[in-house]
């Protein structure tokens, strides 16, 4: 701001009072003046509102000096009273068409002769308008006067008086540099601490209140603040819009994965919702990348749940209560599978599916009537092993499949024997000889070889004179027999 001010001849912000000044730069840019060229280009970036957009102090000084390198050297100083492009180090040079100018350290009377040290009256020889310049400041020119020390000033050629001199309460000025040697009263060691005070002190005032300017301003003292809204689980882009009237700027510092937060909108804000904060300040957010997502391994397949547990848990999964399916291949109690499948956020519960073994095996009905060859191909084909007994059957012819066991249509583990009983047909007897017998008698007989009574011809009452079939005939078990009664 200094740098600007000097160069343009203005201030860039005025007000009334300070704080309104200070108010005007808060966001607010430069303009350069064309005029300034590259230079206004480097004033632009060291006067950015934005503190990341602000050359630094070591970038500023490296700015300049590389501008600097390339202008023009720069002509003489144009020194009051000196005429224009007068070069102090010339003694050719005229002044006042008399005096002349000599080199640093020395002083030149019109009658040629001169007086090291710089020091003005005494018995040197200088004559009327003598001109001193000290070696302190080439632009700080001693007043022109007589050689006497107590001459009186020329009007209009009143020139600035150096650091070295001060002035003595009989009018004289004693020289404090410590290089010349005047006429033993123009000698002294200390700096004038009245010029000091003069000047020093305001360029102090100046610099603490352009410091506590500065500081004011990065510290935001005199922006207003504003409640911060609710910015949770908004997009940047309404976070933006909702905070536009405060100037607040949001700013993403980093994305995080977060379960309970939609990916790409806000799951932390700092400061906190409801701080009061000035306007202009920067909001930083985390953005969330939504659950954190992990995928569960095949090779828990025929894994024992205990296994299973250890590596699900691993993997930021919890295990919940198991279920259970058979299985051809998995040993009983191993991992067949699990639910859900695919990727799964942090923290899913799985559930495991436990093998209980092969499914069993419900032998078929069907089987009945078939050949035990037919029945057998069934029976293997269903991981069961066929087996086969001859039994009597009075309905199933020769051959076939009357029944088994287990039953027919019960259930058997995988590889059990069924047994297959295959009939060889009807049990045959022969019919007990009961002639002489009464019915009742001859009745109990035929029932003993699986016989029965069919019909009884005459009175129950009588013996049973004749049988058909008759004694001795073979018949199937189960067979009825006639019984005839005699008088």
């Amino acid at each position: 701001m200094v740098l600007y001010e000097a160069v343009c001849g203005e201030a860039p912000f005025g007000a009334d009072t300070t704080i309104a000044t200070l108010m005007g730069r808060v966001g607010a840019t430069i303009e350069m003046p064309e005029s300034l060229g590259k230079l206004g280009e480097i004033l632009s970036q060291a006067c950015a509102p934005e503190l990341d957009d602000r050359l630094e102090a070591k970038g500023l000084e490296k700015a300049l000096e590389e501008l600097a390198a390339k202008l023009p050297k720069p002509a003489p100083l144009e020194l009051v009273g000196l005429g224009n492009g007068l070069d102090p180090y010339r003694s050719s040079d005229t002044m006042l068409g008399t005096t002349s100018i000599g080199k640093p350290g020395s002083a030149v009377g019109t009658g040629g002769a001169a007086t090291t040290g710089g020091a003005r009256g005494g018995s040197g020889g200088a004559g009327s308008g003598d001109i001193f310049v000290l070696p302190s400041d080439l632009t700080s020119i001693g007043a022109v006067g007589s050689g006497d020390a107590n001459a009186s000033r020329s009007p209009g050629r009143e020139f600035t008086k150096p650091f070295d001199y001060e002035d003595l309460s009989d009018g004289g000025e004693r020289m404090l540099s410590g290089r010349g040697e005047g006429d033993g009263e123009g000698r002294g060691g200390r700096r004038p601490i009245r010029r000091l005070f003069k000047v020093g002190i305001p360029i102090l005032i100046v610099a603490l209140l352009a410091g506590g300017g500065a500081f004011a301003y990065e510290a935001k003292v005199f922006a207003p603040k504003y409640k911060l809204a609710d910015l949770m689980k908004l997009t940047v882009g309404e976070a933006k819009a909702k905070v536009k009237h405060d100037q607040f700027k949001v700013v993403v510092t980093k994305r995080e994965y977060n379960a309970g937060v939609l990916p790409g909108r806000i799951a932390q804000q700092d400061p906190a919702p409801g701080t009061q904060v000035a306007q202009g300040d920067t909001i930083n957010v985390v953005l969330s990348l939504g659950p954190h997502m992990v995928g569960i391994p095949q090779s828990l397949v025929g894994k024992s749940v205990t296994d299973a547990t250890t590596i699900l848990n691993g993997l930021h999964l919890q295990v919940g209560n198991p279920a259970y399916d058979y299985d051809e291949n998995i040993p009983l109690g191993d991992v067949i599978r699990w639910s859900p499948t695919g990727s799964v956020a942090w923290g899913t519960t799985i559930t495991l599916v436990q093998s209980k073994g092969p499914k069993p095996r419900t032998i078929p009905n069907s089987l009945a009537g078939d050949t035990f060859a037919q029945a057998q191909g069934i029976l293997q084909q269903m991981g069961l092993v066929a087996a086969q007994t001859q039994v009597y059957s009075s309905t199933v012819p020769i051959g076939q499949v009357v029944d088994s066991d287990p039953q027919l249509g019960s259930q058997v583990d995988r590889g059990s024997t069924v047994t297959l009983h295959i009939s060889k047909g009807p049990q045959m007897v022969t019919v007990p000889d009961v002639r002489g017998e009464n019915v009742d008698a001859a009745t109990a007989a035929l029932g003993q070889v699986g016989l029965q009574v069919s019909n009884v011809y005459g009175s129950p009452n009588k013996k049973v004179t004749l049988t058909n079939p008759p004694p001795g005939t073979s018949v199937a078990v189960g067979s009825g027999v006639d019984l005839l009664t005699g008088p």
